[in-house]
């Protein structure tokens, strides 16, 4: 059993809905964390691993249409300035996609640095946002190009010059998700979401399987100089951390809702159409990478 299977196994004895944050009364709950032998390339100082953190917790929260009020974060590091070091990307981070940082908890360890954020935030809509609103006929949206995440990936893998590359590089430092986005997500259209952090593929099958939906996808949107990186082979950038959306939006006002997402359109980030949700057989018809991964733990 895989982290993912494992994941959404406990979220069933629980009883708790197949979505990226816990929400409870128009409050939503997350935490996110890494460690530093898994997550540190060699080009990476401790500080961004603590901006990063809080990027991938804030994806999270953001993407189910709400927007971060507190942090708390759980370290272990070798030393003070270690400590220093990594709390410094963090506050960075809070500063500047907003909220509160409330307390958290130090500890040692001599495993290189491990970062757990914990985000509390509030619900623009007031309802919860998860993987299990849509229906067939609803439209496949993509919220943001793939690849740069991924890019870093291979770059790291094959000992490439990230210097080459330079969006790949600032994004793999510092990701920077758009303020705007969970205003869009939480569009009434908007009947079901998750973000790209484990893979594009993974994320569209979660989505399909939990939405009980096929979904036909015939054009993604790739960066551009993340398909550089890979010759333009664009199954090898399929690893995640890239932080795009995917969103089931109703049929019968997508065009209203791509004319509201598209004002906020900008480089990366923008809306497009890239498929369909059918009845069938809940997956992803994705001719030629149907049995492509993306990123697990374990």
């Amino acid at each position: 059993m895989g982290e993912h299977e494992f994941i959404r196994g406990l979220l069933r004895e629980l009883g708790i809905p197949d979505a990226d944050v816990y929400y409870e009364s128009g409050w939503v709950f997350k935490v996110d964390g890494y460690s530093a032998e898994e997550a540190l390339y060699p080009w990476m100082m401790l500080r961004d691993l603590g901006w990063k953190a809080v990027a991938s917790a804030i994806s999270d929260v953001y993407s189910s249409g709400s927007l971060p009020v507190f942090y708390l974060v759980s370290i272990g590091v070798e030393s003070r300035e270690r400590a220093e070091e990594l709390s410094e990307g963090i506050r960075e981070a809070v500063n500047f996609y907003g909220g509160r940082l409330v307390g958290g908890d130090t500890n040692r360890c001599s495993c290189g640095a491990w970062v757990d954020v914990f985000v509390i935030g509030r619900s623009l809509s007031g309802r919860l946002l998860g993987r299990n609103g849509g229906s067939p006929g609803d439209i496949v949206v993509q919220l943001g190009s793939i690849g740069l995440g991924s890019a870093a990936y291979h770059i790291y893998k094959e000992e490439m010059d990230i210097r080459k590359f330079p969006h790949v590089m600032e994004w793999s430092l510092r990701p920077v998700i758009p303020g705007w986005i969970p205003y869009t997500v939480s569009h009434e259209c908007v009947k079901a979401v998750i973000d790209n952090s484990d893979g594009f593929l993974y994320s569209l099958r979660f989505l399909a399987e939990s939405s009980g939906v096929r979904l036909a996808i015939d054009d993604l949107w790739f960066d551009d100089e993340a398909l550089s990186v890979v010759s333009g082979e664009w199954g090898k950038l399929s690893s995640g951390e890239d932080y795009n959306l995917f969103l089931l939006v109703s049929n019968d006002c997508i065009d209203g809702f791509m004319d509201y997402c598209n004002k906020y359109s900008q480089g990366r980030w923008g809306c497009r159409v890239v498929g369909v949700a059918e009845d069938g057989e809940p997956g992803v018809v994705l001719p030629g990478f149907e049995e492509m991964g993306g990123w697990e733990s374990f």
